[in-house]
């Protein structure tokens, strides 16, 4: 779980960066950020790119 929320961080300083002070993102920042919590959200749920072997 810490690991996963080290991930989440960069994405809430870019939005407290637009709220506090109106910063504007371009769409790459919008993307990645994206990317990040979709990341973030594989990683608590253990989703597999690749199906486990079988024993």
């Amino acid at each position: 779980m810490t690991d996963a929320l080290s991930f989440i961080y960069p994405v809430v300083a870019i939005v407290v960066d637009w709220l506090a002070f109106g910063q504007h993102l371009a769409w790459p920042q919008v993307a990645g950020s994206a990317l990040i919590l979709l990341a973030a959200a594989g990683v608590n749920l253990q989703w597999r790119i690749v199906p486990r072997r079988r024993a």
